[in-house]
């Protein structure tokens, strides 16, 4: 495995989990759910990226970099794992 840096992290449904999901798969959602969706998407998009919205996230993306390789590197054979 090769190291990587870490670019960026955002967690996903913070604040909209706190509905449940047969709630929101109906065909239409009523005025008092739909505005408290609205209210939560936006908390979520708020918190996304700050460590409270990571730690109560149901799903966590993460984006990594690759680095580079260096000049000369490209046709070297992996070292086999002799384990």
């Amino acid at each position: 495995m090769r190291a990587s840096s870490r670019a960026g992290a955002w967690g996903l449904h913070s604040a909209t989990n706190l509905l449940p999901s047969t709630v929101l798969h109906r065909p239409r959602l009523g005025r008092v759910a739909g505005a408290l969706y609205r209210g939560l998407c936006a908390l979520d998009r708020t918190l996304a990226a700050t460590g409270p919205g990571r730690a109560f996230a149901n799903s966590l993306v993460i984006l990594a970099e690759k680095p580079t390789r260096l000049a000369g590197t490209a046709g070297r054979p992996r070292r086999q794992d002799t384990r």
